[in-house]
């Protein structure tokens, strides 16, 4: 209903009281956290996790909503999971728990999670200040995507149709210049073979990745374009 914040804040301020003495009444802790949180957000999670804490689903969910919106994803992920294990069985709820699943990357599974995750966030500035690594990388990568042993870690064919011709920058075709030298110069910087080794054995986890997460797949490998495009 449409209501007056100053009514807003008198129910607040007065529900508070109650509902912190009555804890053993969740339902109350939790439509007071909602309605608080128009004005003093710290102040609504704490009363939010108390209602969590005495059983309520919905305030797990709430938490969830709150958290996604804000882009902490695993955190909002692990709210609604726990929600919906609890008996807060929503539709929308459901959807948004697969949708945030495919939208979450552990970068600290690859060899440099820095790279994917800066791929993952399209942080050009932190891609451009690794320079001559971040190209070798992405390159080596490239290699590993468009090469024919990759079918037999990847059976969808939509995988190859949503990788880009080539990967280029004003430096020429990166995947070509990896494949050519295992040791190479590209103008005045020298690149240890590492980071060839590195990139393509994280194209493979990446490729892995297409099955179980494709969405997170897509945020890396548009950031890969992005960064060979800027």
């Amino acid at each position: 209903m449409e209501t007056h914040p100053q009514d807003l804040y008198r129910i607040t301020t007065e529900g508070k009281v109650f509902a912190k003495s009555n804890l053993q009444s969740p339902h109350y802790l939790f439509a007071v956290g909602r309605i608080s949180y128009l004005f003093d957000q710290d102040s609504a999670f704490h009363l939010l996790e108390k209602a969590a804490q005495n059983g309520s689903a919905p305030a797990n969910a709430y938490m969830g909503y709150l958290l996604f919106d804000e882009g902490n994803l695993k955190p909002a992920l692990s709210l609604m999971s726990k929600a919906w294990k609890n008996g807060f069985k929503d539709p929308e709820l459901e959807i948004l728990i697969n949708e945030t699943k495919e939208s979450i990357l552990d970068p600290q599974e690859f060899n440099r999670p820095d790279l994917i995750q800066a791929l993952f966030e399209k942080d050009m500035v932190y891609l451009k200040s690794k320079g001559l690594i971040t190209s070798w990388y992405i390159g080596a990568m490239q290699n590993v995507f468009w090469s024919s042993d990759i079918l037999f870690i990847i059976e969808d064919p939509k995988f190859f149709l949503e990788l880009e011709p080539k990967i280029t920058t004003r430096e020429g075709n990166l995947a070509q210049k990896v494949q050519e030298s295992t040791l190479g110069t590209i103008g005045k910087g020298l690149i240890n073979y590492s980071i060839v080794e590195e990139g393509t054995q994280d194209a493979r986890r990446l490729a892995i990745l297409y099955e179980t997460n494709p969405n997170a797949f897509r945020r890396v490998y548009s950031g890969m374009v992005s960064y060979t495009q800027n």
